[in-house]
């Protein structure tokens, strides 16, 4: 067995399948294999990220094939098979994918049988509260988010996962900044839009009779003074709704009906206007766009360039040199 781990990264490989049994059990759920192949060599890699304590991104890989039983995971977990094939029982339905396919392995709290044959895949393990504080809403009488089925509703869906996915991916590991928290909780909030986007679930939007009462001036002011002291902090739409003391749906009815804009645009632009007045007042330090665009949780360079330069005039750039 060989492991490596820093504070947010861990790299694990063995050649042992009880030791890879062991490992699975302690990351994910408890598994116990059976009908195994011999190994032949590696039989399973691991390389962990964490993202949040949300959200973390896992590539795994099984140079061999069996089955395995495997404990509610707790966790919800999508699944991009790239090589291989997969298949699922639980609950006396039986669902098989092959490489090229996403998925939803399971229900948090459902146990299952998998087998795989010969696999790679890359996952995104995320806790369902991620879900709704993201839809900012937790259903019916507080009932949590929960998937109606386990693949994308289209393959439109599928290909706006994937990309999603691969986007997150990169920028962890690539794009400057990717280290403040505050980018690294709107990467692990884009995956959970996307997946509540792109996967069908309970999420509810309509607003009711009382959140168009409540949609009133005062819950205007309160939110946007919520949104103005905290816009350095890794907040939601639930947030702003609970600081104002009012419903979500009734916070973004007030800022539709007042603004024409959501409570979540109109905090990415006081980011924006945060990140501007850093730019413009670099005097010749070591600050860069992009550091100052990713402490204010921009990920994208060039959706942040165009936010700026449609907001300011300017590129940032321009107002870097200018400083």
């Amino acid at each position: 067995m060989s492991a490596t781990a820093t504070h947010d990264e861990l790299r694990f490989e063995s050649k042992s399948l009880d030791e890879a049994a062991t490992v699975l059990g302690e990351t994910y759920a408890r598994t116990r294999i059976s009908d195994r192949r011999q190994p032949c060599g590696t039989v399973m890699r691991i390389h962990q990220r964490t993202l949040t304590p949300d959200v973390r991104l896992d590539a795994l890989e099984f140079g061999l094939g069996f089955s395995a039983a495997v404990d509610p995971l707790e966790t919800l977990v999508f699944t991009e098979l790239n090589t291989g094939r997969t298949r699922f029982d639980s609950q006396g339905q039986s669902r098989t994918y092959q490489a090229g396919e996403s998925y939803l392995v399971a229900q948090p709290d459902q146990a299952y049988i998998g087998t795989v044959e010969d696999v790679t895949m890359s996952m995104v393990i995320m806790r369902p509260s991620l879900l709704d504080k993201v839809a900012a809403t937790a259903g019916p009488a507080g009932v949590p988010i929960r998937f109606l089925g386990h693949e994308p509703t289209s393959p439109q869906a599928a290909l706006r996962w994937r990309g999603a996915c691969a986007y997150v991916r990169s920028s962890v590991v690539t794009l400057p900044g990717s280290e403040h928290n505050l980018f690294r909780s709107n990467a692990a909030s884009l995956l959970a839009s996307v997946a509540l986007d792109c996967f069908a679930n309970t999420a509810s939007s309509e607003p009711t009779a009382q959140d168009g009462h409540d949609a009133h001036p005062l819950t205007l002011r309160r939110a946007v003074s919520f949104i103005e002291d905290n816009a350095d902090r890794d907040i939601a739409a639930s947030d702003i709704a609970a600081a104002a003391s009012v419903s979500v749906r009734a916070l973004q009815l007030a800022f539709r009906r007042h603004l024409d804009t959501t409570p979540m645009a109109y905090l990415r632009r006081v980011r924006l206007a945060h990140a501007h007045s850093e730019l413009e007042a670099a005097c010749g330090d070591e600050l860069t766009v992009m550091s100052a665009a990713a402490r204010w949780g921009f990920g994208n360079p060039g959706r942040f360039a165009k936010l700026f330069r449609d907001e300011y005039g300017r590129a940032p750039s321009e107002v870097l040199r200018s400083s």
